[in-house]
C-alpha cells in the first residue's frame, strides 16, 4: 500500500506556502518514477515558466494548467515529458490564478501500474504596472506586455491578451494590436448605432454597409461587437464571443454563423448555451480565425432598451468567417481546442501527410531524436515551420532538428 501525496504550492508575487494533504490508495506496482525535479516555476504578468530536470521517467507525467477562475484548460499535454526540460505558457492575464498539475500515468506493461506523487501548483501571474483604464486608442505604458499586445495598457492589455489566450488554445498564431484598427473601432462605438430585429427588440448593429448599418462601402474589416450593463470589462467582452464555442459543431460545421434569423445577436450569457438557440457563432469563430493578425477594440458608454451600460467593439484584419461557405475553409481557420496532445500512433497518421506544424510552447531543439543528444536551439511558441517526419516515439523531425511531438500543433487533433 502506497502512500500518496498531493502537493499543493501557491505562488504569489514574493512568497511560497506549501501544504502536504496525505491519504492512502491501493497500488501494485513494480516501478515508481522520479519526479521530474527540480521544479521551478516562476511567473511575470503574462506567462508561467516551468523549468525541470529532464530524466527517462519524465515520460510517465502529464502536464496541465487550468485558469482558476473559469476553470478554463490552457494546457494539457497527456502523451509525457520525454526529456523536454521547459515549458512555457504564455500570453496570459495578469494577476489570475493558475493551477499547474504534473499527474502520474497509470501504465499497463512490463513495468506494471506508476504510483508517483501528483504535484499541483498554483500559480498566480504578476499584477501588471498601474498606468490607468485602456482608452481604445492602443496607448503604452510601463505596465505594458510581451509579444502581440506589446505596449498597450489597461483594458487594451486585458482584451488582446484574452484574445491571445483563447487561440493559443486552438493553436493558432497570437494577434497584434494595431492602433488604426483601436481608432476605428473608437469612432463607431462613439455613434452607438442601433437597429432593430423582427422582434423589435433593440441591438447595437455592425459597421458594415452590406451587414450592418454602417455607409462606408470601404470599410472591409471583421468586427465583433458586445454589450453589457450597468458595465462590462474588455476580458468580459472576450469570454462571451468565446463562450460561443459550445454550440459550434468542429466536425460538421454550418457556414451560418449569425444563426437561424441572421441578426447576429445573442441576448443573454453566451457561456449558457440555453441563452443561444438559434446557435450564433460568427463572434467565436472571429476570435479565433487562423488567418486573421491584427486587431484593435474600444469601449463607450450607450444605452440599450433603456440599460446604460458599456458597448465593446474589436475590429479584425484580415477578416475572419471570410468566404465561410467554401469548402474547407471553416475547418482550416477554426481548429479544435487542443484537449489533449497524445503521441500520434500509426493507425491515426493521415494519408495525407502534414508538411507544416506551429509550436505550442518554448521547447527545446535537438540535434538527433530521442532527447538523448544535444540542445541545438529552443522554437518559440507560435512559430511556425516545415514538418519533415514523426518517428513511432513521437520524436519529430523539423527544420533545423529534432522536437519533441507533444510540443507541435498536430492535424490529427483539429
Amino acid at each position: 500500500m502506497w502512500n500518496t501525496t498531493e502537493l499543493t504550492l501557491a505562488i504569489l508575487t514574493v512568497a511560497i506556502l506549501a501544504a502536504l494533504v496525505s491519504g492512502n490508495a491501493e497500488a501494485a506496482c513494480d516501478h515508481r518514477p522520479s519526479l521530474p525535479e527540480p521544479l521551478s516555476i516562476d511567473s511575470t504578468a503574462n506567462s508561467i515558466k516551468l523549468r525541470w530536470t529532464p530524466n527517462g521517467d519524465a515520460r510517465f507525467f502529464d502536464l496541465n494548467v487550468t485558469q482558476k477562475s473559469n476553470n478554463v484548460p490552457i494546457v494539457s499535454i497527456t502523451g509525457g515529458l520525454e526529456n523536454q526540460r521547459r515549458f512555457d505558457v504564455n500570453n496570459l492575464p495578469p494577476n489570475e490564478e493558475f493551477e499547474v498539475s504534473f499527474t502520474p500515468r497509470t501504465e499497463a506493461g512490463s513495468e506494471g501500474c506508476i504510483a508517483a506523487f501528483l504535484i499541483r501548483v498554483v500559480v498566480r501571474t504578476q499584477v501588471a504596472a498601474p498606468t490607468g483604464a485602456g482608452t481604445g486608442t492602443g496607448s503604452a505604458g510601463p505596465g505594458a506586455s510581451s509579444g502581440g499586445c506589446s505596449g498597450l495598457a489597461g483594458e487594451d492589455l486585458d482584451i488582446c491578451n484574452e484574445h491571445n489566450v483563447y487561440r493559443a488554445k486552438h493553436g493558432v498564431p497570437q494577434l497584434t494590436w494595431s492602433a488604426d484598427l483601436a481608432r476605428n473601432a473608437q469612432q463607431w462605438v462613439d455613434g452607438c448605432h442601433k437597429a432593430k430585429n423582427t422582434n423589435n427588440d433593440e441591438y447595437f448593429c455592425h459597421q458594415s454597409s452590406t451587414f450592418g448599418c454602417g455607409t462606408d462601402t470601404n470599410y472591409r474589416f471583421g468586427e465583433n461587437l458586445s454589450f453589457g450593463w450597468p458595465s462590462r470589462s474588455g476580458k468580459e467582452a472576450a469570454r462571451q464571443w468565446y463562450c460561443e464555442w459550445n454550440v459550434y459543431n468542429f466536425d460538421n460545421p454550418s457556414p451560418k454563423l449569425a444563426g437561424e434569423d441572421d441578426s447576429g445577436t445573442v441576448f443573454g450569457d453566451t457561456c449558457d448555451p440555453a441563452n443561444n438557440p438559434k446557435k450564433v457563432t460568427g463572434h467565436f469563430t472571429q476570435v479565433v480565425w487562423r488567418a486573421t493578425t491584427k486587431i484593435g477594440c474600444a469601449k463607450n458608454t450607450c444605452s440599450q432598451n433603456g440599460n446604460e451600460g458599456t458597448l465593446w467593439a474589436c475590429e479584425y484584419d484580415p477578416p475572419g468567417n471570410f468566404n465561410a461557405g467554401e469548402p474547407g475553409v471553416l475547418n482550416q481557420n477554426v481548429p479544435k481546442a487542443i484537449q489533449g496532445l497524445a503521441p500520434m500512433m500509426a493507425a491515426e497518421r493521415s494519408a495525407s501527410r502534414q508538411t507544416t506544424t506551429a509550436i505550442i510552447s518554448d521547447v527545446d531543439l535537438y540535434d538527433i531524436p530521442g532527447g538523448v543528444g544535444n540542445v541545438i536551439g529552443i522554437l518559440r511558441q507560435g512559430q511556425t515551420l516545415p514538418l519533415y517526419e514523426c518517428q513511432a516515439d513521437d520524436w519529430c523531425r523539423v527544420e533545423g532538428g529534432w522536437v519533441w511531438g507533444a510540443f507541435l500543433v498536430r492535424s490529427h487533433v483539429h
